[in-house]
């Protein structure tokens, strides 16, 4: 079972409350370049992460606005910011890591900051055809010239997903991997 490779560089999610706070009320993130999932986009807005210890500049907001605030980094960012996110799935945020996101119009701390797990979107047709179900666990094998084996990835079925393994920066250059790679599921 094969499947594409797509490489999320850090970026953040905001909730509508956080946007307004950071650029305004009633402010709007404008499309910047669209992202491989259906209806989700690159903002042209970028915000700032600070800590006590370290800051990470213009990081890209990702569309649309969603239910909850997270910021997503890197471990070599973890390191830069002075942090210890958890790796986790998108959304779970209990003991996540506090920042202070920085905007045009103001900022919010709070604890938001996340690794986020690896993990496969699929559609339910894919889903299907794979044989695989939602939040089942997986392994995933990579050939590159430094052969890896992901374990513990989680799949995730939704009607406007594109079969694509998300790994981050960390990952893909620790394995030497590409955006649009092919890699194989092994069911554990």
């Amino acid at each position: 079972m094969k499947i594409k490779v797509g490489i999320s560089a850090r970026h953040v999610h905001l909730c509508e409350e956080d946007l307004n706070k950071l650029f305004g009320e009633g402010y709007k993130l404008t499309f910047f370049k669209p992202l491989s999932q259906l209806h989700e986009f690159a903002s042209h807005e970028t915000v700032n992460i600070k800590t006590e210890s370290g800051e990470l500049k213009n990081m890209r907001i990702l569309g649309p606005v969603r239910p909850y605030t997270q910021v997503e980094i890197t471990q070599t960012e973890a390191y830069q910011l002075k942090i210890n996110p958890p790796v986790r799935s998108s959304g779970d945020l209990d003991d996540s890591s506090e920042v202070t996101i920085i905007g045009p119009f103001g900022s919010v701390t709070k604890n938001c900051c996340i690794i986020a797990a690896r993990h496969i979107h699929l559609n339910p047709e894919q889903a299907n055809n794979y044989n695989l179900n939602d939040m089942e666990v997986v392994s995933v094998k990579c050939d590159t010239a430094k052969k890896t084996l992901f374990q513990d990835v989680v799949v995730r079925i939704k009607e406007t997903y594109m079969a694509e393994l998300h790994i981050d920066n960390d990952d893909s250059n620790g394995n030497l991997l590409n955006h649009g790679d092919l890699v194989t599921i092994i069911k554990d």
